[in-house]
């Protein structure tokens, strides 16, 4: 890793720190101030599987809950807008401690990053209906009903699309150790067994609910989403032999 600006000091680093969350936190602002003024038509898309499946609407039961549970969605969808944003800022961060070869990664990262953010959303989205399968359908006795509140639900769907949004990202995290020369195929293959155990774990704390079919609707793409990292791994060049090869090559 190359070393960074000797000018500046830890509390100098801290305050770029402190910048650079400031900076992600007004990018997500921004974007959920947007997603507000179509706050409505976001809530009427989250709320579409449950609705579709079930025939039956849900109930508002407090009078805030209307407002709280658009502000939580813009909130929610705004992270999505600015999450390019987001990575950026972050990359910044880090960027003058990196490698010439290692900051050239911007770009594609943050593309894919994004692509796999939206797809792990996508995912999840397209999915509510068999999770609504088992949860809708589960009653404890013929004396219970079951009737759900507008913000409780939203807020699964929301906080459902969010996880998968977040757990998709394990490719990148996958390349960018490979790329560092940390991740090697051979040691993810070795390392498969654990790997699994870390992903139930992973797919237990950031699923939503605590039914076994969600738990295995997270678990199982995440697993495939490891053997994807496998293969991209095997397509990676470190950087430090890119830099070896660079270095050989003698100018003309």
């Amino acid at each position: 890793m190359a070393e960074y600006n000797e000018e500046m000091t830890f509390w100098d680093h801290l305050e770029e720190l402190r910048f650079t969350l400031i900076r992600c936190f007004v990018g997500m602002i921004i974007g959920m101030l947007i997603c507000y003024s179509f706050g409505d038509e976001l809530v009427k898309f989250l709320l579409k599987p449950y609705v579709e499946y079930t025939g039956n609407k849900v109930m508002n039961l407090k009078p805030t809950e209307g407002f709280v549970t658009k502000l939580e969605v813009s909130a929610i969808a705004g992270l999505f807008l600015a999450f390019p944003y987001v990575l950026y800022q972050l990359w910044a961060f880090i960027a003058p401690g990196l490698y010439k070869n290692e900051k050239k990664l911007i770009f594609p990262v943050i593309f894919f990053a994004t692509l796999l953010f939206f797809g792990g959303g996508a995912f999840g989205y397209f999915n509510l209906d068999y999770a609504f399968i088992f949860l809708t359908e589960f009653e404890i006795t013929e004396y219970t009903q079951n009737a759900y509140s507008l913000n409780y639900t939203v807020s699964f769907i929301s906080r459902f699309l969010l996880a998968f949004a977040i757990s998709f990202q394990e490719p990148i995290v996958i390349y960018i150790l490979a790329k560092m020369g940390i991740a090697t195929p051979e040691f993810l293959r070795q390392k498969r067994k654990y790997a699994f155990v870390i992903i139930l774990i992973v797919a237990a704390v950031v699923t939503p609910t605590t039914d076994p079919f969600t738990f295995l609707l997270m678990a199982l793409p995440l697993q495939l989403l490891y053997e994807v990292g496998i293969f991209v791994a095997g397509k990676v060049k470190p950087v430090e032999i890119e830099e070896e090869e660079e270095n050989s090559i003698e100018p003309t």
